[in-house]
C-alpha cells in the first residue's frame, strides 16, 4: 500500500469511531421505546447477532465512509489543482497572460498580440512552475530584442482576489524579473501593478485587445494628464508610457516602479536644447533653461523645451525621433517697473554714486576694477545698494544707503583664484559698457568665458549627483553667478516635493556646494 492509500486510511480510521456496538446495544436495552419486529422469535438483534451481522454491518459503513472522505479529498485537491488563484501578465510590446492555481503552477499562457505568439511559440508552459515559466518568458523576450538598452521596461500586472496573496505576489515577480535583467547586465526598468477585475477596466482591456495590466496603467497616466486620450496611448510600447509616467512626475499607491526607463531610442534632452537655441538664433551662454520635459503631442514623443534669453520666453516642441522643430513660440515682455517695496525716488543717489562712494572708500581708480553688481535692496526697512567689484583676486562688496550715501557695511575677501579672463583681451568692453545698468529686477550676470565649462554641462553634473534623468525632474534653471571670487553656475530643480540646488565651478566643474529641500 503505497503513502497516499495510508494516509486515506489513517484519515478513515480517525474519522470513523467504533461505536457500532453500542448502537445496537441502546436499541436493545430501550425495546420500550424501539418497535421490535420478530420473525419466528427472533429480534433483528438476535438474528444479526446469529449471522455474524457486527461484522458485516461494520465493514459496510466503513466503505461508505471511506467513500465519501475519498470523493471529498478529491473534490478539494482537485478544485485546489485547477482552479485559477491569480492571473499574471507580462507586458513589454509582447503582452503574454499567465493562469496560476493555488501552488503557483501554470495551468494556461496565452499571446495576446502576435509579438507574444513569437515568444510563446514551441515553448509548453502548462504545468511548469511559475518561477521557471518567467524565466523562460523573460528570457525569450531578451533573445527576440524586445527587452534590451533602447526598450528596457516590463509591466508586470497581478490578479488575485485576495489582495494580500495578490501584493505579496507582485513584490515577487518584481524582484524576480528585477534580478533576472541584473543577472544578464541589462539595466532593466520594472512597473508594476495589482489589478481587479472591474468592469470599466476589462471593457476597455477587450476594447483594444490589452491586458488588463496595462488597460490600469494607461488610465493612470490619463486621468492625471487629461490632454491625453486613451486611444493614442494604447499602441504604445511599455517603454514609452514609462518616459511619459516619469517626465509627468506621475504617483499611484498601485503602481510600483524600479529603474529608469531608456531614453537610448530619441535624440535626448541636450541634443534637443541645441536645436531650439540653434533656431532661436541665441548664444548659449545667454540662454536660461526653465523646462525641459519629454511628452507625447499630436502622435508624436516629442521634447517640450521652454527657455529665456533676457525678457524674452521661447516655447519649443521638437520631435523626439528626428529632431524637427513642431511648433515653437516667443513672447517678449516688457521690464517689469520697479518693485513698490524698492522704489526709485528722486532722493536715491543712483547707481553711479554709490560706485563711486564705493571705490572712494577703497581708494581705487574705476580703470582698475571690475564692477560684477550694483543692485537696490531692502535691507531691515532700509533702501539701499549693493555694490560688488573685483581688483585682481580681491572681492569688495559694499552696502550703501540709497538716500545718504552712507556706508552701512563692507567687506573685502582675498581669494587665491585668478578671475578668467576672455582670451581675446582685445575683444573686451569697457567696464563701463560691458555691465550696463538694467533696473534692479535684472542684475547683471558674470562675462561668459570660454574657459567656461557651460550650461548642459553644469545641467548635467548636478543631475548625475543626484542620480536623476532630466526627463525626471521639473523646474530645472541654470544661472551663471559669482561666490567668494569664483564664477560659478547655480543649478536648482525639483523632483517631486524635494528641492535641488547646486553651485559648481564655471571652469573646473567640481561641485563646491549642494543642498537638498523637502517642501511639506
Amino acid at each position: 500500500m503505497n503513502n497516499i492509500e495510508k494516509r486515506i486510511e489513517r484519515a478513515i480510521n480517525i474519522s470513523t469511531p467504533d461505536v457500532l456496538d453500542k448502537i445496537l446495544l441502546d436499541c436493545e436495552t430501550q425495546e420500550g421505546d424501539i418497535k421490535m419486529t420478530t420473525v419466528n422469535n427472533i429480534t433483528p438483534i438476535e438474528r444479526h447477532q446469529a449471522k455474524g451481522g457486527y461484522k458485516f454491518l461494520r465493514a459496510k459503513w466503513v466503505s461508505v465512509a471511506a467513500a465519501m472522505l475519498i470523493l471529498g479529498f478529491g473534490t478539494y485537491f482537485g478544485y485546489n489543482r485547477f482552479a485559477v488563484a491569480a492571473t499574471i501578465a507580462f507586458d513589454v510590446n509582447p503582452s503574454i497572460e499567465l493562469k496560476v492555481n493555488q501552488a503557483e503552477t501554470v495551468l494556461s499562457a496565452e499571446a495576446l498580440n502576435a509579438d507574444a505568439e513569437i515568444i510563446l511559440k514551441n515553448m509548453k508552459l502548462k504545468g511548469v512552475d511559475l518561477e521557471v515559466a518567467v524565466n523562460a518568458v523573460i528570457g525569450a523576450m531578451l533573445k527576440n530584442g524586445y527587452v534590451d538598452e533602447i526598450k528596457n521596461s516590463i509591466l508586470i500586472s497581478v490578479e488575485n482576489k485576495n489582495a494580500e496573496k495578490g501584493a505579496a505576489l507582485q513584490s515577487k515577480l518584481t524582484n524576480e524579473v528585477s534580478s533576472l535583467l541584473d543577472a544578464l547586465s541589462v539595466k532593466g526598468a520594472v512597473l508594476s501593478l495589482n489589478v481587479s477585475d472591474d468592469e470599466r477596466l476589462t471593457t476597455l482591456a477587450e476594447k483594444h485587445g490589452l491586458t488588463l495590466g496595462k488597460t490600469a496603467l494607461i488610465d493612470l497616466l490619463v486621468s492625471q494628464d487629461t490632454r491625453l486620450k486613451f486611444e493614442d496611448i494604447a499602441p504604445l510600447s511599455i517603454n514609452d508610457i514609462n518616459l511619459l509616467i516619469a517626465s509627468k512626475n506621475m504617483t499611484s499607491e498601485t503602481l510600483e516602479s524600479t529603474g529608469n526607463a531608456s531614453t537610448n531610442a530619441y535624440i535626448g534632452e541636450d541634443e534637443a536644447h541645441l536645436i531650439a537655441v540653434t533656431h532661436a538664433k541665441t548664444k548659449s551662454g545667454d540662454v536660461k533653461f526653465a523646462k525641459s520635459k519629454l511628452d507625447w503631442d499630436d502622435g508624436h514623443m516629442v521634447y517640450d523645451i521652454e527657455f529665456s534669453v533676457a525678457n524674452t520666453k521661447y516655447d519649443y516642441e521638437i520631435d523626439a525621433l528626428s529632431g524637427a522643430v513642431l511648433e515653437y513660440d516667443t513672447v517678449t515682455k516688457k521690464l517689469p517697473e520697479p518693485s513698490p517695496s524698492k522704489p526709485i525716488g528722486d532722493n536715491f543717489i543712483g547707481e553711479d554714486k554709490a560706485k563711486t562712494i564705493a571705490l572712494e572708500h577703497v581708494g581705487l581708480d574705476a580703470k582698475a576694477v571690475e564692477f560684477y553688481r550694483v543692485k537696490l535692496d531692502k535691507d531691515d526697512g532700509r533702501n539701499v545698494y549693493d555694490v560688488e567689484f573685483y581688483s585682481g583676486n580681491i572681492e569688495y562688496d559694499y552696502e550703501i544707503d540709497a538716500v545718504s550715501g552712507s556706508i552701512l557695511e563692507y567687506d573685502a575677501d582675498i581669494e587665491n583664484y585668478s578671475h578668467p579672463k576672455p582670451t581675446n583681451p582685445s575683444s573686451k568692453p569697457e567696464p563701463s559698457t560691458q555691465y550696463p545698468s538694467i533696473g534692479p529686477s535684472l542684475p547683471p550676470s558674470p562675462p561668459v568665458s570660454d574657459n567656461y565649462i557651460g550650461n548642459d554641462r553644469a545641467k548635467n553634473i548636478a543631475l548625475a549627483h543626484a542620480e536623476l534623468q532630466e526627463s525626471a525632474v521639473t523646474k530645472l534653471e541654470v544661472s551663471l553667478d559669482r561666490d567668494d571670487g569664483k564664477v560659478t553656475y547655480e543649478v536648482d530643480f525639483k523632483k517631486g516635493k524635494t528641492e535641488y540646488e547646486y553651485e559648481i565651478d564655471a571652469v573646473s566643474g567640481k561641485i563646491l556646494k549642494w543642498d537638498t529641500d523637502f517642501e511639506d
